[in-house]
């Protein structure tokens, strides 16, 4: 490099004397330097230069590599003079592409709607280049032309990317990309994209080749919305044996085999609810009931209704048929009533008095007198029905006795 320099400075001598009008010392020099990337050298040799330059070319050229050094630094108001500079003229050895590219860029820094404007107006793969790497958005009318020509792989990723609020434009130009030359975080981006903006048609074609478990309950839930549980369990069967299934999934998974009229799995329900509260206690207990499962019932309310009154008395009566519980126990339960119902329909006479003994009400004489009619105690029928004062359990009971 060095050698070259004094190769330079040598013909630099040369020619100061054969070409007395105009000293190119500084022109030779600053285009050496630049070739060999000392381009602070080269900066000031060129500007010295251009003070007294005569030559055409020779200013084109020095303000083409200057250009390009203040591109490095930054100094985006300085390349820009020269910018337009070198737009107005014809020169073969100027890479007017490349020129381009930076003016829009340049315009594009300080006002994106000046540069999307000459982005427009000169609309090529090398200005959509100078665009995309600035903060504007990308829209509709930029989107349309970018259709017409072709890109490389990077370009287009970087126009899906500034596509973001227009999903719909995004996916025209998504067809043009090869998935699987993705990475996966790219993969998962698009899908969660393309699935969130309701385009799930590139998100199936995305889960072809590539799967992990948001993925695969983002598939479950789609199927699930379509109403396709048959599809949906046999998708939730193979994926629950490789990935981690959202418990929201397990919960479809057993709305699902209920809905099929299928054999529901009670264990389904132990992983659809996180929290293992009243509303898991329901819906498990409800499952055996369903299932006909006596045994399980049984022993799942022992334990559930210590935690939970409110499960105690729900699933009271049944626990009571099943022996899980005792009738004295279900005294202070709200639906007492509702027990002493399907007591009577029973005629568990005696069971309805026991849960009532402490009762004073006149619901709860209600049924005492009729549990005493059903034992053929009239004398204690009547000893509960003159304490009643509520005219419209009296008449009820006038109806009852007809």
């Amino acid at each position: 490099m060095f050698k070259r320099l004094i190769v330079v400075v040598i013909l630099i001598c040369s020619f100061s004397f054969v070409h007395a009008d105009e000293d190119i010392t500084d022109y030779l020099l600053g285009v050496s330097a630049f070739k060999d990337h000392l381009f602070d050298l080269s900066k000031v040799s060129l500007e010295d230069y251009l003070k007294n330059a005569k030559d055409d070319k020779k200013i084109i050229f020095s303000k083409y590599l200057l250009y390009q050094i203040y591109m490095k630094e930054k100094n985006y108001t300085q390349a820009s003079k020269l910018i337009d500079d070198l737009l107005q003229v014809e020169d073969k050895r100027l890479d007017y592409s490349k020129i381009k590219q930076d003016k829009v860029y340049i315009l594009s820094q300080n006002d994106c709607e000046k540069g999307k404007s000459y982005l427009l107006e000169n609309f090529s793969l090398y200005t959509l280049k100078g665009y995309l790497k600035t903060e504007c958005n990308v829209d509709k009318a930029i989107s349309n032309k970018a259709l017409k020509i072709k890109m490389n792989y990077d370009l287009r990723l970087t126009l899906l990317v500034k596509l973001k609020d227009l999903p719909n434009e995004a996916a025209k130009h998504f067809k043009y990309i090869n998935i699987k030359k993705m990475d996966k975080k790219l993969k998962k981006h698009f899908a969660l994209f393309f699935y969130k903006n309701k385009i799930y048609d590139i998100f199936w074609d995305i889960y072809k080749v590539y799967k992990d478990s948001d993925m695969v309950n983002l598939a479950l839930e789609r199927v699930w919305e379509l109403k396709n549980y048959n599809s949906f369990l046999k998708s939730f069967e193979i994926n629950r044996k490789k990935y981690k299934v959202s418990n929201i999934n397990y919960c479809r998974a057993y709305n699902a085999q209920k809905r099929l009229g299928l054999s529901v799995d009670c264990d389904l329900i132990d992983k659809c609810f996180d929290r293992k509260g009243e509303e898991y206690f329901d819906v498990s207990l409800a499952c055996r009931l369903e299932n006909g499962d006596k045994k399980s019932f049984k022993q799942s309310y022992i334990l559930w209704s210590k935690k939970s009154k409110e499960i105690k008395c729900k699933y009271g009566y049944t626990a009571y048929k099943y022996d899980a519980v005792s009738i004295s126990q279900l005294k202070d339960c709200k639906n007492r009533y509702e027990i002493a119902e399907n007591l009577l329909a029973d005629e568990k006479a005696k069971e309805i008095i026991l849960m009532l003994s402490d009762d004073k009400s006149d619901e709860a004489a209600y049924y005492k007198v009729l549990a005493y009619l059903l034992l053929n105690d009239l004398k204690s029928a009547k000893v509960v029905y003159k304490k009643i004062k509520d005219p419209k359990i009296i008449e009820r009971l006038k109806e009852l006795m007809k």
